[in-house]
């Protein structure tokens, strides 16, 4: 999955959609002043830094769960850079789990043809079949010279991609690799009302 560090985030342009991963190392939360709902002001962390996260009643209340201190979590969202340190204003926030659902849309394997008998084709068959779900499976198919062609398999064909799938695929090809396909579609925040209104 294409992420953001908090680095990064610095580096780019005011409202660019942006995607971080990190530690949930602080979380608090508020009633809005005009109709009292409740919203979030976080921060996140990880390897390169700490950045706030803003995340609107709107965005609040479509979480799927309440997130808490300690958690590694995924968010989408927006740069805003109104002030000196740039902040995100969260439009999606997701577990682990969640994100993969969300952002993943397809994995390639890396095949060796010349490392690759029928039953291993069949034995392949079977696993997918064993994880169904909604991302596409490509191969990425290298002959004994060393020219290299890319296949989409049919929809029939579908996985679905979860820590299960990729520890059991990890053993399934050995030393061989594969990739995540991520979306780079990023969830838009919702408009607030007085946003609406000015517009």
């Amino acid at each position: 999955m294409a992420l953001s560090t908090t680095i990064q985030v610095g580096e780019l342009d005011p409202d660019a959609d942006t995607r971080i991963a990190g530690l949930l190392t602080k979380m608090e939360v508020r009633l809005s002043q005009k109709d009292k709902r409740p919203w979030a002001r976080i921060t996140l962390e990880d390897l390169t830094g700490n950045i706030e996260v803003l995340v609107f009643p709107d965005t609040y209340a479509d979480l799927s769960r309440t997130f808490a201190v300690g958690e590694v979590v995924v968010i989408a969202g927006q740069v805003d850079r109104k002030e000196d340190t740039p902040k995100i204003r969260a439009s999606a926030m997701y577990a682990l789990e969640e994100a993969r659902d969300q952002f993943y849309r397809g994995v390639v394997l890396n095949v060796p043809l010349a490392d690759w008998s029928s039953q291993r084709w069949h034995d392949l068959q079977e696993f997918v079949f064993s994880h169904p779900g909604s991302s596409r499976l490509h191969f990425r198919c290298q002959d004994p010279s060393g020219a290299t062609v890319e296949l989409e398999t049919a929809a029939s064909y579908n996985v679905g991609i979860s820590s299960d799938f990729c520890r059991e695929l990890k053993e399934f090809l050995g030393q061989q690799s594969f990739q995540l396909i991520a979306s780079r579609q990023v969830a838009k925040q919702k408009p607030r009302k007085w946003m609406a209104r000015k517009n």
